[in-house]
């Protein structure tokens, strides 16, 4: 495209704060229902996830084979919703020596190690400096 034809483009457009606040309104609001139609329309991924793993197992098409490891493991096929698949999914993994699946289980019950951070060395004067700021904040009693 060219100079020109830019030019002649944007030659009818105006500013939006050089329109009267009425079509101002007007414009904003057409914004704000096609957003909100936008966002009906779209679900978020955790309803799409809430949707799915509310699903029963036997609803969905597993292999033979994957069914019958799962029963092995304690699964209701019938009764059981994929997040139980899922669970004895990640469990199966992690028992075949895969370390970041016994990681997600090891978090998901709570016991994550704490990350540790060592100092080793303190500067005395910014130490000093934040003392003071702290005890200036604690006493000071402005709560700004």
């Amino acid at each position: 495209m060219t100079k020109l034809k830019k030019k002649k483009d944007i030659k009818n457009l105006r500013p939006f704060n050089k329109m009267d606040k009425e079509e101002q309104r007007k414009i904003a609001s057409k914004g704000g229902k096609a957003s909100a139609q936008k966002k009906q329309e779209r679900r978020s991924f955790k309803e799409c996830l809430d949707i799915i793993l509310n699903k029963k197992v036997k609803d969905l098409n597993f292999k033979d084979s994957f069914k019958s490891s799962l029963v092995k493991l304690g699964a209701d096929i019938d009764n059981d919703q994929i997040d139980m698949a899922i669970a004895i999914a990640q469990v199966a993994r992690a028992l075949t020596g895969d370390p970041k699946s016994y990681e997600k289980i090891r978090d998901t019950l709570g016991e994550k190690p704490v990350e540790k951070i060592e100092v080793r060395s303190i500067n005395t004067e910014v130490a000093k400096k934040v003392e003071e700021l702290v005890k200036t904040e604690l006493y000071s009693g402005s709560t700004e």
